[in-house]
């Protein structure tokens, strides 16, 4: 099981994924840590392959069949980024049974660390701002703000879609939650 993090002043820009997912970032059965500072992920893309399929995680992408995932936003910027499938700014992909993903945004208020600002991504399916799948797939908002995210094609406006799965709203400036 791998591991990205992006801390300090990272910045990961301008990606393109033609045929596939994650513009920026894909992971495959590892973990996703962003906070630490001010780190961004802006103006990527994941486009799918014409009629065979979507792209998804237009930023940021992670899917796992057998192993727990562990996505943490703590801090820092998910913008301007597109997907022509789900999830434009991070799409957390997994089977519908048996596998667990622990998706946290923001701190608890008890961290000095600045809330993430996850805003003006779109997607054409779900969750503009942020899309998990899986009966197993939690995801808990503790702070930040999620919003100003579109959804062009199905439910307009759409920030968070979680597909099976749980949303424990905690704190954070957070529109159109979808479970």
């Amino acid at each position: 099981v791998g591991e990205v993090k992006l801390s300090g002043n990272a910045e990961i820009s301008s990606n393109l994924a033609r045929k596939g997912n994650g513009g920026a970032v894909y992971i495959t059965a590892g973990n996703f840590f962003m906070g630490d500072g001010n780190p961004i992920v802006t103006y990527n893309s994941a486009l799918g392959k014409g009629d065979e399929s979507v792209g998804n995680g237009g930023g940021i992408y992670v899917t796992s069949q057998s192993a727990t995932v562990n996505v943490e936003v703590l801090s820092g910027v998910i913008e301007h980024n597109t997907s022509d499938g789900n999830g434009g700014g991070l799409c957390v992909d997994m089977p519908s049974t048996g596998v667990d993903a622990n998706i946290k945004i923001g701190e608890d208020g008890s961290s000095s660390l600045v809330n993430p600002d996850i805003q003006r991504n779109s997607s054409v399916m779900y969750g503009g701002g942020l899309y998990a799948k899986g009966k197993n797939a939690k995801i808990t908002i503790n702070g930040g703000v999620i919003m100003n995210n579109s959804v062009s094609n199905y439910v307009p406006n759409e920030n968070v879609y979680n597909d099976m799965g749980t949303v424990i709203l905690n704190g954070g400036d957070v529109t159109h939650v979808v479970i």
